[in-house]
This record gives C-alpha cells, sequence and structure tokens, in this order.
C-alpha cells in the first residue's frame, strides 16, 4: 500500500465563492502531517499517481481517509469536494505567501500589491491589495516598483505568475 502525506494544506479565500480550498471547509478537518490513505473507500496502490484516484470528483462530494500513519487501519473519513484545477489555490497561496515576506520585511511600513494583468482581473486584484492595506507606515519614497519574484532562496525555486509588484505609499 502506497500513501502520502500531507505538506501543505491550502486555505483558499474564504471570502471568495468561487475559489474554494477543498481541505479548508467546515468539517474537512485534515492536518499537514496526515497520510491519505484511501480515496472512496479504495486504498492508494503503490506505484499509483494519488491524483488518479481523483479523476472524475471534481464538484462531487468525496470520502477521502485519513490516518496518522501509513495504512487503512484506524483512519478516519473526511468527506470534502475536489476542485477541477489547483491553480487558483497555488496562486492565492504564492500571493498571500509574497504579501506576508514583504510585510514581514519591511516591518510593515511596505504594501505588497498582486497585478496579474491589466484587465478586469488586474483592477479587481488592484483593489483588493491596494485597499486593503492604506494603513502601512508612510515612507517618503514616491516610487512603485515592479518585483519579479523574490528568486529561489524563498520560495523553492517557484517564480510564480508575473508580473507582481511592490508598492511603496506616497506621503
Amino acid at each position: 500500500m502506497a500513501t502520502t502525506e500531507s505538506k501543505k494544506i491550502y486555505s483558499g479565500e474564504s471570502w471568495n465563492p468561487n475559489l474554494k480550498a477543498p481541505l479548508a471547509q467546515p468539517g474537512a478537518t485534515a492536518k499537514v502531517g496526515e497520510y491519505v490513505v484511501g480515496v472512496n473507500g479504495k486504498a492508494i496502490a503503490s506505484g499509483t499517481n494519488l491524483y488518479s484516484y481523483f479523476e472524475g470528483t471534481a464538484n462531487q462530494p468525496t470520502k477521502i481517509h485519513l490516518n496518522s500513519k501509513p495504512g487503512l487501519d484506524g483512519s478516519r473519513v473526511i468527506q470534502v469536494i475536489p476542485v477541477a484545477n489547483e491553480g487558483q489555490l497555488r496562486t492565492i497561496d504564492w500571493v498571500e505567501g509574497n504579501r506576508r515576506k514583504v510585510d514581514e520585511l519591511s516591518e510593515g511600513k511596505l504594501a505588497y500589491v498582486y497585478i496579474p494583468n491589466t484587465g478586469q482581473p488586474g483592477y479587481t486584484s488592484f483593489n483588493r491589495y491596494y485597499f486593503a492595506q492604506q494603513d502601512k507606515k508612510r515612507r517618503r519614497n514616491r516610487r512603485a516598483k515592479q518585483w519579479r519574484g523574490f528568486g529561489s532562496g524563498l520560495h523553492g525555486g517557484h517564480h510564480g505568475p508575473r508580473p507582481a509588484w511592490l508598492f511603496q505609499f506616497p506621503c
């Protein structure tokens, strides 16, 4: 029997009805470090891709067997509704990680504003990130600086979607 240990659980955005993280929904009490040992009553077989057990389950109630150790013995079952594509969850996790890192490194003086494009989604993202961080400490620098990822040292080589902007708020 093969199992997969959970290393990260995406939280999504609880305020956004279009971006739901399956393991962050009410009643889905999965924890980082638990093993996914089965899906819909089928044990995860050695040498198979975990994702193959989720084929055809997008937006359908699905039972996941979790355990603190490899194996079905003693496992517990939770019900989730898988998403068809986890790309948006990964992107939001990347953006929020960047926002937290900028806040931490600047000691709250800078805001991170992610702009995915120059169309409506970019405008929506700008409004969400810019106005939510207006209370940052003000600096006398009026420039906006384009920031193309943090480099491989901070997030395992994944540079994420581009472009992203780091703004310093004007006085």
